[in-house]
């Protein structure tokens, strides 16, 4: 597996995120309690962050939201259809109002 600054710096020099980046495209990206219990899942989230900290230094916006540090719990990655979906769809809602969307 390539590095992750050998990831990031693929990332940049590719023309979509180039474009995206000037854009200013608003990215969400929802993390939820059970993917850091697998050890893919702490990957996959330092992976995220990190394609934020750059994507927004490059002008982008980008927040990588994680659940349980909004004292959201017990969702899987079907976030939607869980008995909280409310709560989640509230979320949004705030991150599209502050975001201007």
């Amino acid at each position: 597996m390539p590095s992750e600054t050998k990831h990031i710096r693929n990332m940049r020099k590719s023309y979509l995120f180039g474009a995206l980046a000037v854009a200013a495209v608003a990215i969400a990206a929802i993390s939820c309690t059970e993917q850091k219990q697998e050890p893919q899942g702490l990957v996959i989230e330092k992976q995220g962050r990190d394609f934020a900290k750059q994507y927004n230094a490059d002008g982008g916006d980008a927040t990588v939201i994680y659940l349980p540090e909004k004292q959201i719990h017990g969702n899987s990655h079907f976030m939607f259809q869980e008995k909280n979906n409310d709560v989640i769809a509230d979320l949004m809602g705030e991150w599209l109002i502050e975001h201007n969307l």
